[in-house]
Formats: C-alpha cells, sequence, structure tokens
C-alpha cells in the first residue's frame, strides 16, 4: 500500500518501476500483468487525539506502468525495447489522477536538451480497467505517457493497443500522450501491427472526451513532428453513446489547439468508426484556429488511409475530412 501523499502513487516497470538512471540497450521480454483494484484512502487530518478528524479526499497521483520503466529518467536513453505484453484490469476508485500505459515508458526526461531514441514496442498493450469516476483519465501509448521533454527520435511501435474498459477522460495513440511544450518527434512511427482499438465507454460530454491518435493524442503546446507516419488502422466503438460522443480522431494527431509543425507526416492506416464521433480527419481530428499558427506551413502532409464511418447520431453533426 502506498500513500497517496507522495508525488507518484504507484510505478510499475519491466526493468524498473521508478529510478533517475540512464537505459542504454535495455530490453524487456517479460509480460506484465496486473489486476489489482486500485483505491485512493483519505489523506487529509485535522486536529489530535479524539478530536482528530479525518477528510474523505479520494484523489490519488499518477499511476504509471511501463514496457521499461514507470517512473523518472536523467533521459538521453538509447535503445529501450520492450516485446512483452502488458495487460492492465480491475476497478480503481479514485476521484482524480491519470492511469498512465506505456509500451516503453511513462513520466520521462525533465529537460529540453535530453534525446530519447531507439525505442521500440512489439508487446501488446491491453486495458480494460474500470475507472468509477467520471472525473478520471487513462492515458494509453506504444511508447510514452505521461510526460515527454526534449526529443523522442527515431522509435516505432508495432504492438496492437486496446482499450475495453470505462473511463471518463481517453488519451490513445500509437507513439505518445504527452503534449509538453517544444517538444520533438523525428522519425515516430507507428507500424501495421500497431492497429488502435477503442471499444469501450469514454467520451460521453465535453467534459468527458477521447482523444485517438496514430501517432499523437493531441496537441497543446507547440510540438513538432517530423517524419512520422501512422501504418496501422484505428477502430473506435463507444459502447455507452446515448448522442453523439466527444471523441476526436486523427490518423495522426487527434486535436490541435495550439501550434503545430507536420514535415513530411503522413497516414495510411484505414479508420473504422463503429459508432458516433465528433471530429475525424485523416491526419488530423480537429483544428482550433484560435490558437493554432498558419496551417499553410505545414508541409507534406497526407492521407491515403480509408475513412469508414457507419453510425450517425441522431440530431447531431459529425464533421469528417480526408486530411483534416
Amino acid at each position: 500500500t502506498k500513500n497517496c501523499s507522495s508525488t507518484i502513487g504507484y510505478a510499475i516497470g519491466g526493468i524498473a518501476g521508478r529510478g533517475a538512471v540512464k537505459y542504454l540497450t535495455v530490453e524487456n521480454t517479460g509480460d506484465i500483468t496486473i489486476s489489482s483494484n486500485f483505491a485512493a484512502v483519505p489523506t487529509t487530518t485535522t486536529g489530535e487525539g479524539e478530536t482528530a478528524e479525518t477528510k474523505v479526499n479520494y484523489t490519488m497521483h499518477p499511476i504509471f506502468i511501463g514496457g521499461i520503466y514507470g517512473y523518472g529518467s536523467t533521459g538521453a536513453n538509447d535503445g529501450m525495447v520492450n516485446s512483452g505484453d502488458i495487460t492492465v484490469s480491475g476497478t480503481h476508485s479514485y476521484t482524480s489522477g491519470a492511469l498512465s500505459i506505456s509500451g516503453i515508458y511513462c513520466r520521462g526526461s525533465n529537460s529540453d536538451t535530453n534525446v530519447m531514441k531507439n525505442c521500440h514496442n512489439t508487446g501488446a498493450i491491453s486495458v480494460s480497467t474500470i475507472q468509477e469516476s467520471t472525473s478520471a483519465s487513462t492515458e494509453i501509448a506504444g511508447i510514452v505517457t505521461y510526460q515527454i521533454r526534449g526529443t523522442q527520435q527515431d522509435s516505432t511501435n508495432n504492438g496492437p493497443i486496446t482499450f475495453t474498459g470505462k473511463t471518463g477522460h481517453l488519451q490513445i495513440a500509437g507513439i505518445s500522450t504527452d503534449d509538453a511544450a517544444k517538444v520533438k518527434f523525428i522519425n515516430c512511427d507507428n507500424l501495421e501491427k500497431g492497429v488502435i482499438t477503442v471499444n469501450g465507454d469514454t467520451g460521453k460530454d465535453k467534459d468527458h472526451y477521447a482523444y485517438v491518435g496514430g501517432i499523437l493524442f493531441a496537441n497543446e503546446a507547440n510540438i513538432t513532428l517530423q517524419d512520422c507516419d501512422n501504418k496501422a488502422a484505428i477502430n473506435v466503438t463507444n459502447t455507452n453513446a446515448t448522442k453523439k460522443s466527444f471523441i476526436y480522431v486523427g490518423g495522426v494527431v487527434s486535436r490541435l489547439t495550439t501550434a503545430l509543425t507536420f514535415t513530411n507526416c503522413t497516414n495510411s492506416g484505414a479508420i473504422n468508426l463503429l459508432s458516433a464521433v465528433k471530429y475525424v480527419g485523416g491526419c488530423v481530428g480537429q483544428v482550433s484556429l484560435e490558437g493554432v499558427a498558419d496551417i499553410s506551413s505545414w508541409t507534406g502532409l497526407s492521407n491515403s488511409g480509408d475513412i469508414t464511418y457507419t453510425k450517425e447520431a441522431p440530431g447531431e453533426v459529425t464533421y469528417i475530412g480526408g486530411v483534416v
């Protein structure tokens, strides 16, 4: 049991849970299976003795699960490889905090100058957790979730990524679900076997969203994508949608709200929408023009993947674009 007043809740990894070390040519081949029910405990107590009073505060810091490591690194890592499958289930009963699951690592570099390169995941990631609170979130990616700074380079995911649980907020992508400022992704590909499947309860309304991206979940902090390709199919079904879900789907990036620089990024994977969504694009699901730089500066952004939309929500409008 971990006291949730610490800076993290749990950190679990195939090689290390937590540790500020450099990883050079490190490989995990073992499977990681987690079926625990995670629950936060009351952490605030006032008074002493018979007058002591504990506030029921079911908050929890993030839970990190990574094929190589969960939390913490000096950065500049080179050659991290995971082929073990990651399976996470259980019921989670905390009101805040994120469940972060990735093929390689979660909370990563803390320096803008660090380069994380040659990271490769071929292990399957399957998440079926039930989060009882609609304010909690789930983040799933083939390479990195939660936090990255600097540059992620020459990395691939070639393992399927599947979510079949329940969560208030979902962020899922082939490469990364982080959007820290000034991060660069160079030559990072989600390959053919990196099929992303969402078949769960999520994205119910404007306050409970779901972002699904072939490379990156969303951009809110000036990121650069260069020579990044998604070649895998994306399949989306919301199992509890009574009206159009607030689900954003993009073959490369699901949503942009600030400037993102694209250079030679493509999607060739099919996008199959089996229930109602809000925005979908062959490369970018949705763009907020109020905060985004001139999109005419984008170069080499293209889509050759088919988009199939089979279910419209009555009285709702869905926005679909071949590229954006």
